[in-house]
């Protein structure tokens, strides 16, 4: 397995860095499942308990 890296300056820059971030961390996430062979069904949750009044964990 490799190393997953995003620089802090590129989200820092980015003209929509929550994307730029959110994006880097699905891939990563699809990657090491699929690397670790994690049944992605297993893994996924529901996660709108944890909502704030924004709509954002």
């Amino acid at each position: 397995m490799g190393e997953f890296l995003l620089p802090y300056d590129v989200v820092r820059k980015a003209v929509n860095p929550e994307q730029v971030l959110l994006s880097f961390l699905n891939t990563t996430d699809a990657v090491v499942a699929q690397t670790g062979h994690w049944s992605r069904t297993e893994l996924e949750c529901d996660l709108t308990s944890f909502e704030t009044r924004a709509g954002r964990l």
